[in-house]
């Protein structure tokens, strides 16, 4: 929690010298042993975002199935560029963006397992956690920005922080951008 704070604090300022707003959404977009009906919540989630002013970014998380990124990708096309590289690992992460994607990278984590339940299961389905990196041009800003997006570990709290640690390493290794 006081990583995000830290982001968002850090972003704060920085848009506030933008010229203009700045809106960046971010959605879990599919647990399904806790929300089963993925195929209408997520037509009500597209529907919403289109609803909203023309968010430049929209960050989504837990989209698992091929299903829910075709669903996504039908859905929302025609108003945002999008990242989906679900399609190549399952890292259930997606991204859009109002602006053009220049470059797109993906890093497993280090570190993705604590040997419990939920672990077993997702390495039986090949599942992986990971984080995304995209540089896009948004058109409300006047240089290109780079957003990470990361689901981590959603139970234990070690390897929570070691996979902190690997966002951690990657910005150490690209403080140019």
């Amino acid at each position: 929690m006081k990583l995000g704070i830290f982001l968002l604090i850090a972003l704060s300022g920085f848009f506030a010298h933008a010229k203009q707003s700045f809106c960046m959404q971010n959605f879990n977009a599919y647990g399904p042993v806790y929300a089963p009906s993925v195929v209408s919540r997520t037509a009500r989630m597209n529907y919403e975002v289109l609803q909203m002013p023309q968010c430049d970014v929209v960050q989504l998380q837990e989209v698992w199935n091929k299903g829910q990124i075709d669903q996504v990708t039908e859905d929302l096309s025609s108003s945002y560029h999008i990242s989906a590289p679900n399609r190549a690992q399952k890292i259930g992460v997606m991204s859009l963006f109002q602006g053009l994607i220049q470059k797109t990278e993906t890093h497993l984590f280090k570190v993705n397992s604590d040997g419990g339940f939920l672990d077993g299961a997702r390495e039986t389905f090949n599942v992986k956690k990971a984080f995304h990196v995209v540089k896009a041009d948004l058109p409300r800003l006047s240089e290109s920005m780079y957003f990470m997006n990361a689901h981590l570990h959603p139970t234990s709290q070690a390897v929570r922080l070691t996979q902190i640690l690997d966002l951690l390493d990657w910005r150490l290794q690209n403080q140019d951008l």
